[in-house]
C-alpha cells in the first residue's frame, strides 16, 4: 500500500490522510479520554453517546477511514464509495440544509469531488495502473 500512496496524486494523498485521521478519531472516541462538546456545550462522555453525537461521529469516522483504505488499495468501487459517503455526510446535516446557499455549496462541493475522482487525468491514471 505504501507504493500506492507514493503513486497517488497530491490531493488524493490529502483525502486519504484526512480519512485515516478521522478513523483514528473515531476509534479514540470510544474511550473517555477527551472532553466532548455538542453544539458548543461541554458534555460528559455518557451524554456524548446518549445525545447521539458519539454514534454519528463514529459512523462518519469509520466510513471515511474505510474510504481511505479503499482508495489506498485501488478498490474497484473506492471512488463511488467515497463519493457516496461524502454525499451522505453533506446532505444529512440539517444545519447545512436550512438555507439555499448551504445546499448550493454542498452541490458544488460534491460536483468538484466527482470531477476530481472520475475525470481528473492523474486520478484516472492512478486507478488504471496495476496495483502491487
Amino acid at each position: 500500500m505504501w507504493k500506492n500512496f507514493k503513486d497517488m496524486p497530491f490531493f488524493m494523498k490529502l483525502i486519504v490522510f484526512h480519512g485515516l485521521m478521522f478513523f483514528i478519531g473515531g476509534i479514540t472516541s470510544l474511550f473517555p479520554i477527551f472532553s466532548f462538546s455538542v453544539d458548543g456545550n461541554e458534555v460528559t462522555y455518557s451524554d456524548w453517546w446518549l445525545l447521539g453525537a458519539g454514534i454519528k461521529f463514529f459512523i462518519v469516522s469509520v466510513s471515511l477511514g474505510g474510504c481511505a483504505i479503499c482508495l489506498l488499495k485501488k478498490e474497484k468501487y473506492a471512488r463511488i464509495f467515497y463519493l457516496g459517503v461524502l454525499i451522505c455526510i453533506l446532505f444529512t446535516d440539517s444545519t447545512l440544509l436550512k438555507r439555499i446557499d448551504g445546499v448550493l455549496i454542498n452541490v458544488i462541493f460534491v460536483a468538484l469531488f466527482y470531477w476530481y475522482l472520475f475525470w481528473k487525468r492523474s486520478v484516472r491514471l492512478y486507478f488504471e495502473a496495476s496495483s502491487t
